[in-house]
């Protein structure tokens, strides 16, 4: 599943992002959570782009991994130990996609993350 974030602007200024599949129909639980939890609390249009790309990430790990977070969570069961350490493993890897195989890095060692500069919502 590829998805993807689009951002507009209403008529009266305001700025909002939700979060899209394929398609460009938003995601029910995020879009949610964007417009009840985080536009209700005020906060910034940017903010809430970040926790739409944090959810991005997190739907990208379930994808690679074949899990769905959905059903597991409805049926009461959480993460293990493994599954926890693969999502931040995941996380520390960059998501951006080469577009060219004909490029390589001279250090040709993969974008990973600096563990100084983790964040966590």
């Amino acid at each position: 599943m590829k998805n993807s974030i689009r951002s507009f602007k209403s008529p009266d200024g305001e700025r909002f992002s939700v979060l899209v599949d394929e398609q460009g129909m938003p995601l029910y639980y995020p879009t949610l959570f964007a417009t009840w939890t985080l536009r209700a609390r005020s906060v910034a249009a940017n903010t809430i782009t970040n926790a739409l790309n944090a959810l991005k990430a997190l739907f990208a790990w379930e994808a690679h991994l074949g899990f769905d977070l959905e059903s597991a969570f409805g049926q009461g069961t959480f993460l293990d130990e493994n599954q926890v350490r693969d999502l931040t493993d995941f996380l520390q890897r960059s998501l951006i996609n080469k577009k060219s195989n004909d490029l390589v890095s001279f250090n040709r060692r993969p974008k990973v993350v600096s563990p100084s500069v983790h964040y966590y919502l």
